[in-house]
């Protein structure tokens, strides 16, 4: 018994014997997959006089499933089913959705549809509004305008009581000892960083240490205080909305809006300086 090839003799290239073929499909020992062998390539011919190639790239002819056979939400968003599109025919309708639906799920309905419009409109709650970013953008700086702002503020706040801002970066530099121990260093959640005593030391200065966190913020490597300014900061309009996943789970791209949405923020500089001061001493 022999296999007849009964294409026209112009789409017959490149040439596969029966026992070539063969060979393919049983997967002998010379059969490229086949343990000890190399590579899994298995020959392809092109037939540009074929049927399949006169509806052009991307097309099938009628009749032929589509590469989105069966999934929920085809690549055209019609939402079709894969058995209305083999069925060949251009006036194929949407899926009816179900009728019969119940009160109290209609309302759920319109209650998530209410939330995810007010969602896209804008930030939540009043957080500061911020640009959105793709999920394969590259993670923008903070603008120079904002750097400079936050440096100033720094420097004012040194002026007006370097005793806090001395006190400060001694606990800081202690709790940044302590991101790099075994423990912390290994894990992929930044925020265990902030499990330890020395962390609660800074939460002990208070809110009014915001503008020195903000201005850590600007070396790249301090990306993990951001959790101490969000644990300081009381305002959402100096907050990254926590729904926005890219903006807010993102670190380095959190750590820069923080710089941006603090540019030419007005800090109560003097009020700062007293209270810590009675804190710490």
């Amino acid at each position: 018994m022999g296999l007849v090839d009964a294409r026209p003799y112009s789409s017959r290239a490149p040439t596969i014997q029966y026992g070539s073929l063969y060979q393919y499909w049983c997967r002998t020992p010379e059969h490229p997959s086949f343990p000890g062998q190399k590579g899994n390539t298995v020959p392809r011919g092109h037939y540009p006089h074929d049927k399949i190639f006169e509806y052009g790239e991307g097309k099938n002819p009628p009749g032929h499933p589509g590469n989105d056979m069966g999934l929920p939400n085809p690549r055209h968003g019609n939402n079709q089913s894969s058995q209305s599109k083999s069925a060949g025919g251009s006036n194929t309708r949407p899926v009816a959705a179900p009728v019969q639906k119940t009160a109290r799920a209609a309302s759920g309905s319109i209650h998530r549809a209410s939330h995810m419009s007010q969602a896209s409109s804008g930030p939540a709650r009043g957080y500061a509004r911020v640009s959105q970013m793709e999920a394969h953008d590259a993670i923008p700086p903070p603008n120079e305008a904002a750097r400079d702002s936050v440096i100033s503020a720094y420097i004012r706040f040194t002026q007006l009581n370097p005793a806090v801002v001395k006190s400060f970066e001694n606990r800081f530099e202690a709790w940044q000892n302590t991101w790099y121990m075994p423990v912390r260093a290994s894990s992929s959640d930044a925020k265990v960083r902030c499990k330890v005593p020395e962390f609660e030391k800074l939460l002990e200065m208070g809110p009014k240490i915001l503008p020195l966190i903000v201005c850590k913020l600007l070396d790249r490597k301090n990306f993990t205080a951001v959790f101490l300014y969000n644990a300081l900061e009381r305002d959402t309009k100096y907050l990254i909305d926590p729904s926005d996943v890219l903006n807010f789970l993102v670190l380095q791209r959190q750590n820069n809006l923080i710089i941006d949405i603090n540019q030419d923020r007005k800090w109560a500089m003097q009020t700062c300086a007293s209270a810590i001061e009675q804190r710490i001493t």
